[in-house]
């Protein structure tokens, strides 16, 4: 049977700890690189998962190479999703800043032609704390190395 992005987050989110999250992956293997409901992909998931940790994050992409390009049916990538899902939460917004300090989520940036303009306009309505950490997500985009903006 298949299972949709909600079945999955409500696995991840009975996971207590990193070890539990670990054993559920590698039970798991085939979620790496499937699309589900929506074109969410495994990395999507566990990002709005109640037990989301930037060390589940770190494994998914670096140990077991967990996909990271897929685009959703709205075109949207993970960025995008991430930035319309975090503008208004200081919490989510330090998951994006968090995420964002990875190679691999640099690399994505920089084929993510809108995103620094869809970054300003969220800084534009975001208040207080969500506005600062947003600000620094700016900054990490425009020191980027190779920048195509």
């Amino acid at each position: 049977t298949t299972q949709s992005h909600v079945d999955i987050e409500r696995e991840l989110d009975n996971t207590e700890s990193i070890e539990d999250f670990k054993q559920l992956i590698e039970a798991n293997s085939q979620w790496l690189a499937k699309g589900f409901t929506g074109q969410k992909s495994l990395v999507t998931i566990l990002l709005t998962s109640k037990k989301f940790s930037i060390e589940k994050f770190e494994f998914l992409v670096r140990k077991k190479g967990a996909d990271i390009l897929t685009v959703s049916t709205e075109k949207e990538t993970l960025l995008d999703f991430m930035l319309e899902w975090c503008y208004a939460y200081e919490s989510r917004a330090e998951i994006l800043l968090g995420i964002m300090q990875y190679e691999e989520v640099q690399d994505l940036l920089l084929s993510t032609p809108n995103f620094l303009s869809d970054l300003a306009k969220k800084i534009l309505i975001a208040a207080g704390s969500v506005r600062v950490v947003l600000l620094e997500c700016f900054k990490i985009v425009v020191n980027l190395p190779r920048q195509t903006f």
